[in-house]
């Protein structure tokens, strides 16, 4: 047990080290001088003396490594993280401390509602499958598990602050409200309170309902739970009790789940229907492949003897069995109700994005608006207008493409880098298994923001403001790059613990023995056995891809002159739509981010059921 703990105390120590050095890395190779950034706020001409003052003062003269490295490295540990480019003068240390108990405060609200609400509905739903309560209660989760967590805030925003007028719409305390009268102090900073972790606690809540549910289903039918039946236990007990959830790695130890965008699959069988990003659940995986790469099923011969090897073709695919077309493969998802839904929903969005001429006509540059100010829905323009005027309807559609193909390539993107990286540590194992995976570790924790802010600089002076690469602006392709490389991450552990419970099965030895390269044997023998698992989480890589771009977009990450649905909710965002009551504006793109993402959650659930029946958790 103790060298266990050590181990795992030297891997998160090790991983922290790399985190900590990348991240060096990362933001010394982008174009500019630090020294004259550090000055860009002088009012003042900025002379060559200030520019050598800056970097004699922050040792930039000095040599990157290691004399750069160690001076970061040695603050880093320290606590000290420098100052502030916006905030000049403070300490990000000092700045965020004085943000942390409000964060606190907030995310512990939130997370305590989601997981009792959670737990509760989940085990509910999960005992009564099938049920009324099920079907609302799963349905609502998957909604809520679509829904951006900020377009929900400018949505009770919208409702309760602008239009009731029952909750402030932003901030911490009214101007003015002191702790001199505790009670009013007390009662203002609940009201403020109020929408902000509502929002946050609707966000989480889907996924703790959906893994709750999918662990109660699993042990309905265990031994035990037929004992307790037949014992006299009443079903009332039994829920209460949650004896089931204590079987199981998904039921009351779920974990606190924070980003959900991620895609880790909540437990060891890693079921598409519990979404949420978590590093243990991942790493459940990892462990379940060990054990099972652990067995070694060579055999021994007497030396000398001849060697008669018998080249068996590999094992069917769990479920692949009969899906040998993707005509096939479509006719079994289609018989699903998610994938029936789905896929209208998804076609609708293709043609679309394929044709918005033909719907809408060309795209509306500020112009070519024909409206006025944030004008309410007509019948010149259906869904309103903008803040300049142009129709919201015309956006949304000519949105529709740029969101779709960046989802599309960033999970191209992702789907290769993870199933390489995947394969190659599963079987290789080793030094080099253990590296990969530290590498993984970094990119499953980095935020996609602080890549896009690393890199975007890098590709604008390579091609330029004006320059296309594979027809998206530079700084629009930044995005699509950065969502792939922070998408990999889940799809490389599951493709790795199937690789490691495959490499030493019968036909795997075999293969090896008459010569087979490992390259050959990875490409023929193991990576057809995990396709399925691929597939079936590729559609909710997009998904994820799909939030995540919509996320970077929503804080100025996009580029207004290919404007995705994020840009847009950036652009109602920032012309205080949701404030002026323009509900047209902010609902428009919202909805149709939450009703794309959702046909590709019940996409992926569809191909979870026809390629995986016996991971089937949503009927």
């Amino acid at each position: 047990m103790t060298l266990r703990l050590a181990r795992i105390l030297v891997r998160a120590v090790g991983t922290l080290v790399m985190v900590a050095v990348l991240n060096f890395i990362l933001f010394r190779v982008v174009p500019g001088d630090p020294a004259t950034l550090l000055l860009a706020g002088s009012r003042s001409g900025i002379s060559q003396a200030q520019i050598q003052s800056v970097r004699d003062e922050w040792g930039l003269d000095r040599p990157l490594i290691p004399d750069q490295l160690v001076a970061y490295m040695a603050s880093t540990l320290r606590g000290d993280l420098g100052y502030s480019f916006k905030y000049r003068g403070e300490k990000v240390t000092d700045l965020l401390l004085q943000r942390l108990p409000a964060t606190i405060v907030l995310v512990g609200l939130a997370q305590i509602l989601a997981i009792v609400a959670g737990l509760f509905l989940g085990a509910v739903a999960g005992w009564r499958r099938g049920g009324g309560v099920d079907r609302i209660a799963t349905n609502t989760s998957l909604v809520l598990y679509a829904t951006p967590y900020f377009w929900l805030g400018m949505v009770l925003v919208l409702i309760f602050s602008t239009g009731l007028g029952w909750f402030p719409p932003n901030g911490l305390f009214t101007a003015g409200v002191t702790a001199s009268d505790p009670v009013a102090w007390l009662t203002d900073g609940v009201s403020h309170l109020v929408l902000p972790v509502t929002a946050v606690a609707l966000g989480l809540l889907g996924q703790y309902v959906l893994v709750t549910r999918a662990a109660i289903g699993d042990v309905l039918t265990e031994d035990y739970m037929v004992t307790a039946r037949a014992k006299g236990l009443r079903e009332g007990q039994m829920l209460m009790r949650l004896r089931g959830c204590r079987h199981h790695h998904c039921g009351s130890r779920v974990r606190l789940a924070w980003d959900r965008r991620a895609h880790s699959r909540g437990s060891q069988r890693a079921r598409l229907s519990c979404p949420g990003r978590h590093l243990s659940a991942a790493r459940n995986l990892d462990r379940a492949g060990e054990h099972a790469g652990r067995r070694d099923l060579r055999r021994s011969r007497p030396e000398g003897s001849p060697v008669t090897v018998a080249i068996a073709a590999p094992p069917s695919t769990p479920g692949f069995s009969g899906i040998r077309t993707a005509a096939g493969l479509g006719r079994s998802i289609l018989r699903t109700g998610e994938g029936r839904v789905g896929g209208v929903i998804l076609v609708i969005a293709v043609l679309t994005a394929l044709f918005p001429d033909l719907l809408t006509g060309p795209y509306q540059t500020a112009a070519l608006a024909t409206g006025g100010f944030l004008q309410p829905p007509s019948l010149p323009h259906l869904l309103g207008t903008d803040e300049v005027g142009r129709d919201v309807l015309n956006l949304a559609v000519h949105g529709a493409r740029v969101s779709l193909a960046i989802g599309t390539l960033a999970t191209i993107i992702a789907v290769l880098l993870g199933t390489v990286i995947g394969l190659v540590a599963g079987y290789a194992g080793g030094w080099l298994d253990s590296w990969l995976m530290r590498l993984t570790d970094f990119f499953f924790v980095v935020p996609p923001f602080v890549l896009a802010l690393a890199i975007t600089p890098i590709a604008l002076e390579a091609v330029g403001q004006s320059g296309q690469i594979l027809g998206f602006r530079a700084s629009l392709f930044m995005v699509v790059l950065v969502i792939g490389l922070t998408s990999w991450p889940f799809i490389t552990r599951v493709v790795r613990s199937q690789t490691l419970s495959l490499r030493h099965r019968p036909f795997v030895d075999r293969a090896r023995v008459a010569g087979t390269g490992p390259i050959a044997i990875m490409a023929r023998h193991i990576l057809p056995n995990v396709i399925p698992q691929i597939v079936a989480n590729g559609a909710l890589v997009i998904a994820g891809a799909i939030a995540t771009e919509t996320a970077l977009a929503f804080i100025g990450l996009g580029d207004p002159l290919q404007p995705s649905w994020g840009t847009l909710l950036f652009l109602a965002q920032r012309a205080g739509a949701a404030s002026t009551g323009a509900w047209w504006y902010v609902g428009s793109p919202g909805v149709c981010v939450v009703v794309v993402i959702l046909a590709f959650v019940l996409i992926g659930e569809a191909l979870d059921t026809t390629l995986n029946p016996r991971r089937r958790v949503i009927p």
